[in-house]
């Protein structure tokens, strides 16, 4: 019985060095004697294992797993910020032509014309005039001027025409949601001014008296310093690439900080000294041009 399985296992032994795979019965190394037919032993290589990509890298040991970086989310493009500018062209220039309401503070001027039985102005006054734009990226620099017109005011001899008007240099910044559409707050400072125009009337004179003393009309002007603080927005309308037009809608308020109650003479009723029109009239009422405006433009 010790022959027989000491026989075993030096056998086993050598095929277990020669042949590391091979697979040997558990009742090789049995007490117990077995007829069982002899050992076969597989000399074929067993097959590897197929390897799985391992979601985790290899751990040290006592290493905590991390998880693993989230993929990169695909890049969306930005939303159109209200700084941006149109790259394409930096520099922008434009005129435009305005129209609109205004309503500056005569009540100084109405009150005197009263006086003299006059009809007052109109509060409610039309707005006419144009302007020209030169922008610099988000900065807009701009020159605009306008007139306002009402009806005339007259008494038993005379009509009397009223026009006010501005001269103004504004500043702004602008905010482009798109492309082609702008919004900018505005400031600006300039001048304004009043005219008042006379013309006499109900009055039947012969040609020879009109020869004598032709001047039937006279004019009085003042000015006023004057301040803007406005907001605008316009959409640029496109035909063929950057040619097109522009329409725009302003408002904004128009204030004087120092009213004006110096008149000044443009043409007396008498024409017999050409150095009339330097001529101060005294005693005339503070007039200013302080009030709100809404104007429509359209440009290029």
């Amino acid at each position: 019985m010790f022959d027989r399985q000491a026989t075993l296992v030096l056998v086993s032994t050598l095929l277990l060095a020669q042949f590391p795979w091979a697979v040997l019965p558990a009742h090789a190394t049995s007490d117990k004697p077995t007829d069982t037919a002899p050992l076969a032993f597989s000399t074929a290589p067993p097959a590897e294992p197929t390897a799985e990509p391992s979601p985790m890298p290899d751990l040290l040991e006592g290493e905590t797993p991390q998880p693993l970086p989230e993929p990169l989310p695909t890049a969306t493009p930005a939303p159109p910020s209200l700084f941006d500018e149109d790259w394409d062209m930096p520099v922008d220039f434009g005129i435009y032509t305005l129209g609109g309401w205004m309503r500056p503070d005569l009540s100084a001027l109405n009150q005197k014309l009263g006086e003299q039985n006059f009809q007052p102005f109109a509060r409610d006054q039309f707005s006419l005039g144009g302007g020209m734009q030169l922008g610099f990226g988000s900065l807009m620099t701009e020159f605009q001027g306008a007139i306002n017109l009402s009806l005339p005011a007259v008494n038993s001899e005379y009509i009397t025409s009223q026009s006010t008007g501005f001269g103004l240099f504004n500043l702004g910044f602008i905010l482009r949601p798109t492309r082609d559409l702008r919004i900018y707050p505005l400031l600006g400072v300039g001048m304004g001014f009043v005219d008042l125009q006379f013309t006499q009337r109900n009055s039947v004179i012969d040609f020879d008296s009109f020869l004598k003393t032709p001047g039937r009309q006279g004019q009085i002007s003042s000015f006023t310093l004057l301040l803007n603080a406005g907001l605008g927005l316009d959409y640029y309308f496109r035909f063929i690439d950057d040619f097109g037009f522009r329409l725009g809608l302003r408002g904004g308020w128009l204030w004087s900080p120092i009213q004006s109650n110096f008149w000044q003479v443009s043409n007396l009723f008498s024409n017999s000294d050409s150095n009339n029109s330097s001529l101060a009239v005294p005693g005339g009422p503070n007039v200013g041009m302080t009030g709100p405006y809404i104007q429509v433009l359209l440009g290029f």
